[in-house]
């Protein structure tokens, strides 16, 4: 992920799929003291994800979050690169 200046996400790599970057504006991310909020849309049958982890100015940064739907246990671990 990029982490663009206007709160949006640049995706070169998802779910094992790269080539093509995932750029959907409304994809965004925010941070809120130290909580790291990340929506990702236009997921197929799911539609978005919600996160969010906290962030202490080091990764990894654990992140968790419910899809569209309603349903939770989704997980990501975001590193720094």
């Amino acid at each position: 992920f990029t982490f663009e200046a206007d709160g949006t996400l640049y995706i070169t790599e998802w779910s094992g799929e790269s080539g093509v970057p995932f750029d959907d504006p409304s994809d965004t991310w925010s941070l809120n003291g130290s909580t790291l909020e990340l929506t990702l849309s236009n997921i197929q049958e799911i539609e978005r994800i919600d996160l969010s982890g906290t962030y202490s100015g080091t990764s990894p940064i654990e992140m968790t979050g419910t899809d569209g739907v309603g349903a939770s246990g989704y997980t990501m671990t975001l590193t720094q690169g």
